[in-house]
């Protein structure tokens, strides 16, 4: 799905892209203090360990409590453009930040969050349920959203930069700084997502998948890159509470048994989803 008009200017977006490129700019050694001890961690920073995953990645969590590295001190510096600056944030607790500056990262988030939550609203209506259905159910007042933040792609020889995957969460919405790269998998075969200048694209996690017992399917997807265009990609997951138990609906299920995960424990496969008598 690929959302236009969504009342974000393009030089925020713009804006957004690039501070999140300056962290990758930091030395290793000013990375490695956010290289993560544990899964729970509120700000992780690592590279691609599995086979293929050749990136390097900065994972924040902006949701309930927003979190962000000290560095770079652009990440908190106030958007240009007034119409973005719609919050404050005061920290006394970081000397380098000034006062009465505007989180460009949260309140980045706090946009797309809104975004989110009504096109959740809008897949609880088509399902015949109430408007506030998964909201409710996944307790998304307290709900665990992650930004994850991709520096520039470039490869050599290798042309995948991200293999073959689908994302533990409700909802996804990204931005990237170039069309191209993002591929999805569509009747066994890829296809190239083009994305028009200032859209975002959401697709359905593999948590939306098991709420809808497969009304609505998780999008697999991989990153391509190449040698002439740089590409940095940001994500961001919207997903249910820590303590909400992810399963399907009982006004979706038939008989038969279904997936159940929580926001940090997933099963694996789908053979256990049932989408109901054929």
């Amino acid at each position: 799905m690929e959302l236009v008009n969504h009342g974000v200017p393009e030089s925020f977006i713009k804006e957004v892209l690039e501070r999140c490129s300056e962290f990758f700019d930091l030395t290793e050694k000013e990375k490695i203090e956010y290289e993560p001890k544990c899964l729970t961690d509120k700000i992780r920073w690592s590279k691609g360990s599995k086979p293929g995953d050749q990136r390097e990645f900065l994972k924040l969590i902006s949701h309930p409590e927003f979190h962000r590295p000290a560095k770079p001190a652009a990440f908190s510096i106030k958007h240009s453009d007034p119409t973005c600056a719609s919050i404050n944030v005061t920290n006394k607790n970081n000397p380098i930040l000034p006062q009465f500056t505007s989180d460009i990262l949260q309140e980045y988030c706090n946009r797309r969050r809104e975004v989110a939550l009504e096109i959740l609203r809008g897949i609880s209506r088509s399902l015949g349920l109430e408007d506030c259905y998964i909201e409710n159910a996944m307790r998304l007042k307290s709900g665990f959203d992650a930004v994850n933040s991709y520096p520039p792609c470039l490869l050599s020889n290798n042309p995948i930069g991200l293999p073959s995957h689908s994302d533990p969460s409700l909802l996804i919405l990204l931005i990237q700084s170039v069309d191209g790269g993002l591929q999805l998998q569509r009747d066994g075969k890829w296809v190239s997502a083009n994305i028009a200048p200032n859209s975002v694209v959401a697709h359905i996690g593999d948590h939306l998948e098991i709420l809808t017992n497969g009304k609505y399917k998780s999008a697999v997807h991989r990153v391509i890159g190449n040698n002439s265009v740089r590409r940095i990609g940001l994500p961001i997951a919207f997903g249910l509470s820590l303590d909400a138990l992810a399963s399907s609906a009982p006004e979706l299920t038939y008989e038969g048994t279904y997936w159940e995960a929580t926001q940090c424990n997933m099963t694996e496969g789908r053979t256990k989803l049932n989408t109901g008598p054929p």
